[in-house]
C-alpha cells in the first residue's frame, strides 16, 4: 500500500509540474506580447495559462483532500517541488496581469496625449 501512494503521489507530482510548466511557458509567450503591444494576445495567452493552472491545482488539491480525509502518503520530494513550482508560475502570472493592466493604462494615456497634440489650437 505505501507504495502504490508513492506511486500516486509521484504521478500527480509530474502532472502538477507539467501543467505549471506548460502555464508558465504561456505567460513567457504575453509577456512577449505585451513587449509588442498586443494586449489581446496577452490576455489570451494569459487565460490559457489559468486552464494550466487549474489543471494542476487540481491535481494537487485532489491529493490534499484524499490526505485531509485519512489516506496516509508517503513524504515526497518531487511533490514538494512540484508545490513549488505552481506557487512559483502562479506569481509569475500574477505579476504579468498586473504588468498588463499598467502597460494598457499608459498606453491609453499615450492614446489621450498624441490625441490632444493632434488637435489644432484654437486660440
Amino acid at each position: 500500500m505505501h507504495e502504490q501512494k508513492r506511486k500516486e503521489m509521484s504521478l500527480a507530482a509530474m502532472e502538477i509540474i507539467l501543467h505549471a510548466g506548460d502555464a508558465k511557458l504561456l505567460v513567457d509567450r504575453a509577456l512577449e506580447q505585451m513587449a509588442q503591444m498586443d494586449f489581446e494576445g496577452a490576455e489570451e495567452l494569459l487565460k490559457e495559462a489559468d486552464e494550466e493552472m487549474l489543471k494542476a491545482h487540481n491535481c494537487q488539491t485532489g491529493i490534499i483532500q484524499d490526505e485531509a480525509s485519512g489516506s496516509e502518503y508517503p513524504n515526497c520530494l518531487l511533490f514538494n517541488h512540484s508545490q513549488d513550482t505552481l506557487m512559483t508560475c502562479m506569481s509569475h502570472s500574477s505579476m504579468a496581469k498586473s504588468l498588463l493592466t499598467i502597460m494598457k493604462g499608459f498606453a491609453h494615456r499615450l492614446d489621450e496625449l498624441s490625441q490632444k497634440e493632434e488637435e489644432p489650437n484654437e486660440w
